[in-house]
């Protein structure tokens, strides 16, 4: 796998052609004044998780009674 350092300038500029060399299998150190700071690496797939089992939504059933229009106007009326 090839290797070459890079500063962050030049991968901030040509990001996307970067990106596609990364995918052929070159390997990036991106520097801040000569420092590494960071690795673009090609993408390792991770094998599968096993699946988490869905979890449905509650079912909320509202009581039978009076609506809110109704209880607003009773409490009109009490004034």
């Amino acid at each position: 796998m090839e290797a070459r350092e890079i500063p962050m300038r030049t991968a901030k500029e040509q990001l996307p052609k970067l990106a596609r060399e990364v995918a052929l299998g070159t390997r990036l150190t991106i520097t801040v004044h000569g420092r590494p700071v960071a690795d673009l690496v090609p993408h390792v797939p991770q094998p599968d998780a096993p699946e988490k089992p869905r979890v449905m939504p509650a079912r909320i059933e509202l009581a039978k009674g009076p609506s809110l229009a109704e209880l607003l106007e009773e409490t009109r009326g009490d004034r």
